[in-house]
């Protein structure tokens, strides 16, 4: 799982694993050609973090109340996939 691999690589916070992941694959840059400027709302682990990815001119930032740096805890429920995380119910 890529997720895997950039926790094993020590990307810590979200928006380190989404450019982390915007850069692994040529595809994930294309996604975010076609998501441009929209914005995703994506909850990760602790459940209660609800982050709004916000996704303008191919780079990725975060719009939320918690700081950028918070640390996130990725485990098997966790897929980092083209630039989006989701997680499995």
């Amino acid at each position: 799982m890529i997720a895997k691999q950039l926790t094993e690589l020590g990307v810590t916070s979200l928006e380190k694993l989404l450019n982390a992941a915007v850069a692994y694959d040529v595809e994930t840059v294309e996604l975010l050609e076609e998501l441009n400027d929209t914005t995703i709302a994506l909850h990760i682990s602790p459940l209660e973090w609800c982050y709004c990815v916000s996704v303008q001119n191919g780079h990725i930032t975060i719009k939320s109340g918690a700081s950028v740096e918070a640390s996130v805890t990725l485990n098997g429920s966790i897929i980092a996939f083209a630039g989006l995380l989701t997680q499995d119910k």
